[in-house]
């Protein structure tokens, strides 16, 4: 190597990586992408989830064939390996310095004979003609920004009853502070929300099920959720054209009026059935954000991960595609915001599922009428003094 390491742990593998004192800003932190291999230590979260569904998956099928078409330093293909058990990974990368270090990676946790590095385009490996019918039951896309470059691809090299695994860190136009560069990489309209969070997350999952079903290919989240700075979605596969429809089926849109914090969910894919007064935002998802191999993974996980899946599974149990974040609505009421747990309990009281958001501890996820959602804000709010500002 030309350029000076060190080696770390992550998981249950050693690694070597660029120094990172090498490749700091001027703020003191580690930019990765200054590195001349890419490696994130932020996104080790991520990884984290990643190898307890491979595990699950594994579990569930006997076995589990991996491919990482963007791989960098290796450490998600190594993780896979050694933490969910997976019997050949194939670690992929363009840069030719990623490839070498993923060699001298494999050899330092003596993963020979399980895991192979390949020197190539992603989509070039996607698209080869050995995947023609899905060779691999877990394909992991996890670029710098948008992975919809990808998406065919991944689709396409994926078994039936596999795993594609996605994550986008495009966060700006997913959550609708670019409506131009969302309709272009994920064609949906989408405009800034207080729960703009969830939509980030829906449009990534619909815009994926949309591109499977050219290829008569249905996708459905096993877990998909916002964490951080990037969006993350484990989706299922399966064949046919009327599991295509099925899942196209479980796309909608949105509609959010700015002045009132009222929500419309309409179904309909291209078109909506319907179209109420407010905000057009879609086509997304509008099913289920979790699924049965959540359920396993969560059983199979330990500390942060384990409490993480449990609230996105608890979460997903409420079944609205919103949520209300109790500062925007105490605004509306032009009171002080109260306590975002203290509105969660007193849904409850009433009879309602209510629990705060896992990618926003000030929202509120419930399957309560606005009105009594509302209501319960305002019985708990105090009016500002005179003159004082609402919050």
């Amino acid at each position: 190597m030309d350029f000076p390491l060190e080696v770390i742990t992550e998981g249950k593998v050693k690694l070597a990586v660029p120094k990172m004192s090498e490749y700091l800003r001027p703020d003191g932190v580690y930019e990765p992408a200054h590195a001349p291999v890419f490696y994130n230590p932020s996104a080790k979260f991520n990884r984290d989830v990643a190898v307890a569904f491979g595990r699950a998956l594994k579990e569930e099928l006997g076995r589990l064939d991996v491919l990482e078409p963007l791989a960098g330093s290796g450490v998600r293909s190594l993780r896979y390996a050694v933490e969910s058990g997976a019997t050949k990974v194939l670690a992929v990368d363009a840069n030719p310095l990623a490839v070498e270090l993923i060699k001298y990676n494999i050899k330092l946790n003596k993963l020979e004979d399980r895991v192979k590095v390949l020197l190539s385009e992603a989509n070039a490996v996607l698209h080869s003609r050995e995947l023609r019918d899905g060779y691999y039951d877990l394909v992991d896309v996890d670029p710098f920004g948008s992975p919809m470059p990808f998406a065919d691809g991944a689709v396409r090299a994926t078994r039936r009853r596999g795993l594609v695994a996605v994550t986008a860190t495009d966060t700006a136009p997913l959550t609708g502070a670019r409506p131009q560069s969302a309709l272009r990489k994920y064609g949906a309209l989408i405009r800034r929300t207080p729960f703009s969070k969830e939509v980030a997350v829906r449009v990534l999952v619909g815009a994926m099920v949309r591109v499977a079903a050219v290829r008569e290919v249905a996708l459905r989240p096993e877990a998909a959720f916002f964490k951080d700075y990037y969006v993350r979605a484990e989706l299922r596969l399966d064949r046919g054209a009327g599991r295509a429809d099925e899942a196209l089926s479980n796309l909608g849109y949105l509609f959010y009026n700015e002045e009132s914090y009222e929500v419309r969910v309409v179904k309909g894919y291209p078109v909506p059935e319907e179209r109420p007064q407010g905000l057009a935002i879609g086509p997304l998802w509008l099913g289920p954000l979790t699924g049965p191999l959540a359920r396993k993974a969560l059983e199979l996980a330990e500390g942060e991960v384990r409490e993480f899946l449990r609230r996105l599974v608890e979460e997903d149990s409420v079944g609205t595609p919103y949520s209300y974040k109790i500062e925007k609505v105490a605004s509306l009421l032009k009171i002080n915001m109260p306590s975002p747990r203290l509105v969660v309990e007193r849904l409850k009281e009433l009879g309602y599922k209510a629990l705060l958001t896992h990618y926003d501890h000030t929202s509120v996820k419930t399957d309560a009428p606005r009105e009594e959602v509302f209501k319960a804000v305002e019985e708990l709010g105090s009016r500002p003094q005179r003159g004082g500002p609402a919050p």
